[in-house]
């Protein structure tokens, strides 16, 4: 287990390998659900996750997740978990997939990342925006970041390729990590970031074959 600091904010990401005995079970069972696109921006598919995942990740971390991100373990509750299968290639990515994204504004969310494919299929990438200096977007911060960014846009129109192939004009990427197989990372769900895909990367629809992940949200309390 591994905690980085990332960029000039420091927000941290845990990182945890061999984080799970279950990884090829939760695969077969990812072969078994029915994936369907769940918003017009998702670069891919979504699954409902076992219904005891997302508790028995906050049974395993809630002491190390109160440690680092200072949210009382009695106050975790998971919020969504879905399996995720990217199926959009990146030269395929519509103007606002090509962007980093956040989860939620709100920074006692957490996402729960947890990598059921190996390094060909990339990694995460985490990203400052270049005119705000954001690396984060909470509520405060909200306002000012959508409306630098919407005249960015206006003025430049979106990348032409996905930000998340490394240093962009937009944004600038301040962490990368690999998608390891059993791999899970917990973050705040204020970063900005963006799934980091090779450009001439196969992205097949069969969870066995694909670049599977379950995401997991969970809210907590200080």
């Amino acid at each position: 287990m591994k905690i980085e600091k990332i960029g000039r904010e420091e927000e941290p990401v845990v990182i945890l390998d061999n984080a799970t005995a279950g990884a090829d079970a939760l695969i077969d069972t990812a072969a078994n659900r029915e994936f369907k696109k769940k918003a017009p921006n998702d670069p891919g598919m979504r699954a409902p996750a076992p219904v005891d995942y997302a508790q028995s990740m906050i049974a395993a971390f809630e002491q190390l997740i109160g440690d680092v991100f200072g949210l009382r373990p009695a106050s975790l509750a998971a919020t969504a978990c879905d399996f995720s299968l990217v199926t959009t290639p990146p030269e395929k990515c519509g103007a606002m997939q090509r962007l980093p994204h956040y989860t939620a504004t709100d920074p006692t969310v957490l996402t729960i990342l947890h990598f059921l494919c190996g390094e060909t299929y990339g990694a995460v990438g985490f990203y400052r925006h270049r005119a705000t200096g954001f690396e984060t977007v909470n509520d405060a911060r909200l306002r000012r970041y959508q409306k630098v960014l919407e005249a960015e846009i206006a003025e430049h129109g979106t990348p032409e390729t996905k930000q998340a192939s490394g240093p962009a004009p937009l944004f600038e990427q301040i962490a990368r990590f690999p998608a390891v197989f059993n791999r899970i990372l917990i973050f705040r769900g204020v970063a900005l970031r963006a799934a980091d895909i090779p450009e001439d990367c196969a992205l097949p629809e069969d969870p066995r074959a694909g670049r599977l992940t379950v995401n997991t949200l969970i809210k907590g309390a200080g």
